[in-house]
């Protein structure tokens, strides 16, 4: 028998081993991990990475999140819960698409349709129980006369400021997996711009990740009034020079290829294009990729009906502009056959907004031609960045800030007439310490022409004759190109080579 003395003595030695247990693994639980520790769970362990990527999804307040595709850019944040956007709540899943989860490979006997875009696919400032895709499914599920009805999928593939390049290429790459029985790519007015990258925390980048060696000189429509502060876009729309030409063939090239990919798999293709008023400028040049079956148009007047848009400042889909495109898509694709396997029935509903819609496109193509659109903007052919204003600001495709500061990559358009030489004068940025040789090229419609040389801190004055083929074109691109800069701008994220001064044909 114990003692009464002993048991004491082991009662008190086992609380102290039990409070000293506690301690320790309290310890353990409270003490910050260690850094490398967690890292190399989350780069080993893929449920740990999973919750560390949902971790910091849930921290930042905006949607967007880097993707190793330069040509893509970008994608939505996997796993978005209601994050409030623009006036909605967006969810997204496991492929940081707001859709929900769908399989890859796709399921067998599953019918898919793919809606391929930008923000107008994405949704803006709707919910996303009342996007196209959603009506078309039921119009579908509706209008099949195949019994049992198989599975019907209508998948919102996009992102905001998306380019048809981004967009084509997302899906061409996943083509294998994703297997769209259809593609309906829909193609806006601002497609033709560069994507921009994502920074840390989902923020906007200055760069585009599809062209590094430019630095901060993005192409973009809206550069005077984004960079600049001006009211007037770009002439990049217009297709009056070979920037404007290089960007719409660049995107009909992707769009023929993933068309091509899609239809020898087995599916079809079809471009929904609502360029605005530019669409002839838009149909010229996709005309060259795609063949009359593999596109359909919307209407300027579609865009500009009130209960069509989103509100009067905001031409994104409503509602309400969402189910029209859907009947109207229903009709296109019943019509093409473009669903075979579904064989689907005329549907009234349908048909009458198909053909109200066809008549206006019938009406606007009559109307308005290319001739026009480019008549009412006519470049200057000389132009001083010093004295920078509205029409100045508009010539430039990107890559001039205020006062003339020109990045590492700059694109302009001027105007020749019957001139035969360019002049270019400014100075070069930097030091003699960090910039001791600077140097820029130029190129005339792409073609290298010289370079400007001087001295860092120093006026320039660059003169070339035109290469000979320049000289058939009203209209001329400008690029000046610089391997070596020095950062600018409010946060030094701008890449800077020199003042371009002026810039004139003579």
């Amino acid at each position: 028998m114990f003692s009464e003395k002993l048991l004491s003595q082991l009662l008190l030695s086992l609380m102290v081993l039990v409070i000293g247990l506690i301690a320790v693994i309290c310890f353990l639980v409270t003490r910050p991990p260690d850094p490398q520790v967690a890292l190399e769970l989350a780069q080993s362990d893929p449920e740990v990475r999973q919750e560390v990527v949902q971790h910091l999804v849930d921290q930042t307040t905006l949607i967007y999140d880097a993707f190793p595709d330069p040509q893509v850019g970008y994608l939505l944040m996997p796993g978005l819960v209601d994050r409030p956007w623009i006036g909605k709540m967006v969810s997204s899943n496991h492929w940081g698409m707001r859709e929900r989860d769908y399989a890859m490979p796709k399921d067998p006997g599953t019918v898919r349709v793919v809606f391929l875009g930008d923000s107008y696919v994405f949704g803006n400032a709707v919910d996303a129980s009342v996007r196209v895709g959603i009506h078309l499914e039921k119009l579908l599920q509706g209008g099949t006369s195949v019994s049992p009805v198989p599975p019907i999928e209508c998948l919102h593939l996009g992102v905001p400021s998306w380019n048809l390049v981004a967009e084509a290429n997302y899906v061409l790459r996943q083509l294998h997996l994703l297997q769209p029985d259809m593609v309906v790519q829909v193609a806006i007015n601002n497609d033709l711009n560069d994507i921009a990258g994502i920074r840390g925390f989902s923020g906007r980048a200055s760069f585009s990740p599809a062209f590094r060696a430019r630095g901060s000189g993005m192409i973009h429509q809206r550069w005077p009034i984004n960079q600049l502060g001006f009211k007037t876009p770009g002439f990049l729309l217009l297709g009056m020079d070979f920037q404007s030409a290089h960007q719409y063939r660049q995107a009909g090239a992707a769009m023929q290829r993933l068309a091509g990919v899609q239809e020898a798999s087995g599916g079809n293709y079809l471009l929904l294009l609502n360029w605005f008023r530019n669409q002839p400028v838009a149909l010229q040049f996709f005309g060259e990729f795609l063949e009359d079956t593999q596109m359909l148009q919307l209407p300027v007047v579609f865009a500009e009906l009130e209960e069509l848009r989103v509100s009067p400042r905001d031409a994104h889909w409503s509602a309400k502009g969402h189910q029209q495109v859907a009947l109207y898509l229903y009709a296109t694709l019943q019509r093409r056959g473009c669903l075979p396997m579904l064989k689907l029935k005329t549907l009234n509903i349908a048909t009458a907004t198909f053909e109200g819609i066809q008549k206006e496109v019938r009406d606007e193509r009559l109307k308005v031609t290319v001739a026009d659109i480019q008549s009412e903007h006519i470049p200057e052919s000389d132009l001083n960045f010093l004295q920078m204003d509205e029409t100045i600001a508009s010539h430039i495709h990107g890559g001039i800030y205020p006062d003339g500061e020109t990045g590492a990559f700059a694109s302009v358009i001027v105007a020749r007439n019957g001139g035969r030489r360019l002049v270019i004068e400014g100075s070069f940025l930097g030091s003699e310490f960090n910039r001791p040789d600077p140097s820029v090229e130029i190129s005339v419609d792409g073609q290298s022409v010289g370079w400007a040389t001087g001295t860092a801190g120093a006026p320039f004055r660059f003169e070339k004759e035109l290469p000979p083929e320049s000289m058939e074109h009203p209209y001329l691109t400008i690029w000046m190109r610089s391997q070596e800069f020095v950062y600018g701008g409010p946060d030094l994220r701008f890449t800077l080579s020199h003042v371009t001064e002026r810039l004139a044909i003579e």
